[in-house]
């Protein structure tokens, strides 16, 4: 498996977790529809990347911060683990 293709996986996974973790914040159908909008305007972002340095970029800018992930060195360590054991799981 790519490096890409598993580190995008490995972010699509945490939005969707956090997203369905914080739909009990949401009051209203027009506010369901705004945050899991919110949720696939992240994943179209997170699919857009063309190589692995770019999300890395990405990360250390801080632009996944709603994910949890805010570029520092603990934070980028734990996605590269994540990355690494997705790739693992993936080839067996």
């Amino acid at each position: 498996m790519k490096i890409l293709k598993a580190a995008q996986s490995v972010l699509i996974n945490r939005a969707v977790n956090i997203y369905v973790d914080m739909r009990d914040t949401v009051d209203s159908v027009e506010g369901y529809r705004e945050h899991f909008g919110d949720m696939g305007e992240m994943i179209v972002k997170i699919e857009s990347y063309q190589n692995f340095g770019d999300i890395c970029t990405a990360i250390e800018k801080e632009e996944f911060s709603v994910l949890g992930l805010f570029g520092d060195d603990e934070d980028m360590e734990a996605f590269l683990y994540d990355v690494k054991k997705y790739m693992e799981k993936s080839n067996k």
